[in-house]
């Protein structure tokens, strides 16, 4: 059976994304308690990896489970995680200093760039499907 690229990506989605919602709210790993449900947002989907926001930080699990592991741990608020087409680098939405701008981080971890800066918010949309530019929108300048 074939499937085009955008199919397998929604077949993946499909199946991976509900088990990755019931194991973060139910999982003592992230929640340090089982009896306090979190929420999951906006998932981001790699060949090898699934990226999220939970509790206002980034996380990244294997599509297969296990322990996700926290990739952000600033004292903002990290959302809109998208992998790169080549999954090397996340781009997100995080909000430090009261605005919103985008910023990048590879997907192994490390520290975050900011590839905006503009006083209007700005939001991560996802990348150009060369993967050499990082899509947005709002006002701001790079």
């Amino acid at each position: 059976m074939r499937f085009s690229s955008s199919k397998l990506a929604k077949s993946l989605f499909n199946r991976v994304v509900p088990g990755l919602i019931c194991w973060c709210l139910f999982s003592p790993a992230i929640a340090g308690t089982t009896s306090t449900p979190l929420l999951l947002r906006k998932p981001t989907v790699s060949r090898t990896q699934i990226a999220f926001s939970c509790g206002g930080d980034l996380w990244i699990v294997d599509p297969n489970g296990g322990e996700a592991r926290r990739l952000t741990s600033d004292v903002g608020i990290e959302t809109d995680p998208f992998f790169s087409p080549d999954g090397a680098m996340i781009a997100f939405t995080g909000e430090y200093d009261g605005n919103e701008d985008v910023y990048v981080i590879p997907a192994s971890g490390g520290i975050p760039k900011r590839l905006t800066t503009h006083p209007t918010p700005d939001q991560v949309v996802g990348w150009t499907r060369d993967g050499k530019h990082v899509e947005e929108r709002g006002e701001g300048k790079r």
